[in-house]
């Protein structure tokens, strides 16, 4: 299942890749996330509690940073596993970072595969509900970036700001 989405914010590029790199700040954006521990640089492990139609539980998974290319574009794998039904998850999420109207536009483009139960209720199920938390991560994103943007006086005036939702295809 591809995914793909864009957030515009009211944030210099370099604000945005510093936001996207910092685990605490992120962790925070995340819906249902239960727990997240850093491992190494570019390693982390955490748990997070979904539900996908009338199937819940609670995935352990490890995101590694794979590619980095400041401040232009940031590639993470993730692996995860819920052991209850035993569904597997594995994901792809390249972010792509430019200068919009004086803001920073952060494109993404996610690649999931699941198996197990909870990939038998059935794609459209699976779409809607990840569209559901991704709109929502977008917009606490955005958020807390101007936020912390707003704190330090780097907010640029004139810039375009909104979430765009998710849509089929490749990064915008």
């Amino acid at each position: 299942m591809r995914l793909t989405g864009k957030l515009d914010a009211n944030v210099p590029v370099e604000r945005a890749w510093t936001f996207l790199l910092d685990l605490n700040e992120l962790a925070g954006c995340v819906p249902g996330l239960q727990s997240i521990e850093q491992v190494d640089d570019s390693t982390f492990n955490g748990v997070i509690g979904a539900k996908v139609g009338p199937i819940g539980g609670r995935f352990s998974f490890k995101a590694t940073i794979t590619e980095r290319h400041p401040p232009d574009r940031l590639v993470v794998t993730m692996d995860g596993e819920e052991s209850t039904t035993g569904s597997r998850m594995g994901a792809t999420i390249t972010l792509a970072l430019v200068l919009v109207d004086g803001g920073t536009r952060v494109s993404y483009l996610a690649e999931i595969a699941l198996g197990g139960k909870l990939a038998i209720i059935g794609e459209m199920v699976l779409r809607a509900t990840a569209g559901v938390l991704l709109n929502e991560f977008t917009q606490r994103m955005r958020r807390r970036l101007e936020a912390s943007a707003g704190d330090s006086g780097e907010i640029l005036p004139g810039a375009r700001r909104g979430d765009h939702p998710p849509a089929q295809g490749g990064l915008p």
